[in-house]
């Protein structure tokens, strides 16, 4: 999944409002590279995917992949647009046959990300 340079600056800047440290750009766990990841609560990895465009599908099948890496503890997935959300969420709940995604994907849209920062800078 490809992004822009502003969107990975946004998201570490509100990962980091939210306590967290040494983010690092295009970092590789096992056979997926991510496009921002960090460790987490207990040291453990927690990894971020900006998602722009493609077909639901595809994005849920690289949701999955980044999922399936033993270490990585949760997922971020930041979207630019609400319908691919939407769609990529409803791809992944009849793809996830074994369960992946339960309580470890959480689902933001790069909207939301950005007027938080803006937010606190007022």
């Amino acid at each position: 999944m490809r992004c822009t340079r502003l969107y990975p600056h946004y998201v570490t800047r509100w990962l980091e409002s939210q306590g967290f440290r040494s983010i690092q750009y295009e970092r590789t766990y096992g056979h997926k590279t991510f496009d921002l990841s960090w460790k987490g609560e207990g040291g453990q990895v927690e990894a971020a995917e900006i998602c722009l465009t493609g077909s639901p599908q595809r994005t849920a099948e690289q949701l999955l992949a980044g999922l399936e890496n033993k270490g990585l503890v949760r997922l971020l997935a930041v979207f630019e647009n609400r319908k691919l959300l939407d769609e990529t969420r409803q791809a992944l709940e009849t793809t996830d046959q074994r369960g992946l995604a339960a309580g470890r994907i959480n689902y933001r849209l790069i909207g939301e990300i950005i007027e938080a920062g803006m937010a606190k800078e007022d």
